[in-house]
C-alpha cells in the first residue's frame, strides 16, 4: 500500500509540473491583438441598357462600356411591333430580403395635345414578368424577388407592344411620347 501511495504521489507531482509548464507564459514572446471590423452597405443599383452584359457579375455591371445606357433616352417603337425587345434592365442588389419591381407610365401622347384631350396610344411594356398593360389594365403585375443569397446581378429583358387599335385612331404627329418608370422597392 505504501508503494501505491508513493507511486500516486510521484505521478501527481509529475503532472503538476506538466500543467505548470503549459500555463507558464513564454518570457521571450508578447501577444498583441486587434479586432477586424467592416460594414456592408445596402446596394440597389439599376441600369437600362441596349444590349446584354457579358456576365451577370458586379465587375461586368460596373465596368460595361459596350452598351448604351437607355436611362432618360428615347426609344422608338412602331405599329406592329409585338413584344419588341427594346433593351435589358439590370438590378444589382445585396439586400437579402429582396425587392419588388413595378412599372408605371401613361399612354403615349403628342406634345401638340397641350390640353390632354386628344388621342393617345396605349401600349404594354414588361421587364421580366413585371408588366404595365395600358390596354388591359387588369393585366398589370409587379415582380417580387425574394430572398437574395448575397450580391446578385439580375437581368430582365424589356419588351413593348403598341396597341394597334389606339394607334390607328391617333391623329397624325411624329412626337408621341410617354415616360415609363421602373421602381424598385426593398421588401
Amino acid at each position: 500500500m505504501k508503494k501505491t501511495i508513493a507511486i500516486l504521489l510521484i505521478l501527481v507531482i509529475g503532472m503538476v509540473g506538466v500543467f505548470a509548464a503549459i500555463d507558464a507564459p513564454d518570457p521571450n514572446s508578447v501577444d498583441t491583438k486587434l479586432t477586424l471590423k467592416t460594414s456592408v452597405s445596402s446596394i440597389l443599383e439599376t441600369k437600362l441598357l441596349t444590349t446584354k452584359l457579358s456576365a451577370l457579375t458586379r465587375a461586368a455591371f460596373e465596368t460595361d462600356t459596350s452598351s448604351t445606357n437607355l436611362n432618360g433616352k428615347d426609344v422608338t417603337v412602331a405599329r406592329g411591333d409585338a413584344n419588341k425587345s427594346i433593351g435589358f434592365l439590370y438590378v444589382m442588389s445585396n439586400y437579402i430580403p429582396g425587392y419588388t419591381l413595378s412599372l408605371d407610365g401613361k399612354a403615349l401622347r403628342s406634345a401638340a395635345d397641350v390640353d390632354e384631350e386628344g388621342t393617345t396610344i396605349k401600349y404594354t411594356i414588361s421587364a421580366g414578368s413585371a408588366t404595365l398593360d395600358l390596354v388591359t389594365p387588369t393585366n398589370d403585375f409587379d415582380l417580387k424577388i425574394s430572398p437574395l443569397s448575397g450580391l446578385t446581378v439580375t437581368e430582365y429583358e424589356v419588351k413593348v407592344t403598341l396597341d394597334s387599335t389606339t394607334y390607328d385612331l391617333a391623329q397624325a404627329a411624329d412626337d408621341y411620347t410617354a415616360d415609363v418608370t421602373f421602381t424598385f422597392t426593398a421588401n
